[in-house]
């Protein structure tokens, strides 16, 4: 009987214990995947059908579409005092003595 049952087993197909999928966690998996997108796409339509535009966004609005009009060269110099205006607030250095003046050169009369 123990040689027959050693024939029927080794007659049967093999099956990989270690490689079959569970089911049951494969549709936990899938619920866990579904009910992430879902919360992913809420987030995504809340943001996309708020019209809540802030100062801070105005004001970039309102830099982009003048800095859109202005040639190149002058894009070029307006973003990079834009950006040491920034700077300097970053660092609390503005005051309301703080201006933009023109850098020319002195010379010294003999």
């Amino acid at each position: 009987m123990i040689i027959i049952y050693k024939i029927k087993l080794l007659n049967r197909p093999r099956q990989n214990f270690f490689f079959q999928p569970n089911k049951r966690l494969l549709k936990k998996k899938k619920r866990k995947i579904t009910d992430r997108q879902d919360e992913f796409l809420k987030v995504c339509t809340k943001a996309l059908t708020t019209n809540y535009i802030t100062e801070y966004d105005a004001i970039g609005i309102n830099v982009a579409s003048k800095l859109k009009r202005m040639k190149q060269t002058q894009y070029i110099y307006s973003e990079s005092l834009i950006n040491k205006v920034l700077t300097q607030g970053l660092l609390e250095t503005l005051t309301s003595e703080s201006d933009i003046c023109e850098k020319s050169s002195f010379r010294q009369t003999p």
